[in-house]
């Protein structure tokens, strides 16, 4: 199995109500070790953590370690491009080439990707994994030029 280190992960989703879609990358999935993207249609309320955003995973008895938020929403019955860059310890989630989340994290550094759906009906179309320079300027440019 091939391990990437820096990448931008592309694909197109369809969410229903009440449905999310994590795109893990950097993961160890044996071990319950990876970094998540999420967009995710379940209701959301003030006190509610359901908005677009990072999380990490540290092993199997471990929870989410949640990233803060731009607090964007995604909407159900409607496709979205979802592109997830990471270079080094920096991490973005453009959700219709908008940023909705980033981080930095510096935990792990290459693994495998994946999905994950955790509730819901997602449809996904177009996935592409694709390597990128380790500048993260120059990595950018990719995801400006791929809208």
């Amino acid at each position: 199995m091939n391990e990437l280190g820096d990448g931008l992960i592309e694909c197109d989703v369809w969410l229903d109500p009440d449905a999310l879609i994590n795109i893990l990358f950097r993961a160890d999935v044996k071990n319950h070790r990876y970094y998540g993207a999420r967009l995710e249609t379940r209701e959301k309320t003030p006190a509610s953590k359901y908005y677009d955003k990072f999380l990490r995973r540290d092993g199997p008895e471990g929870w989410w370690v949640e990233a803060q938020s731009l607090f964007t929403k995604t909407y159900p019955w409607a496709w979205y491009h979802m592109a997830v860059l990471f270079v080094g310890d920096q991490m973005e989630l453009y959700k219709n080439g908008e940023l909705v989340a980033s981080w930095t994290d510096s935990k792990y550094e290459s693994g495998q990707v994946g999905i994950m759906g955790e509730q819901g009906m997602v449809h996904i179309d177009n996935f592409r994994i694709r390597q990128v320079p380790a500048n993260l300027d120059k990595a950018r440019r990719i995801v400006i030029e791929s809208k």
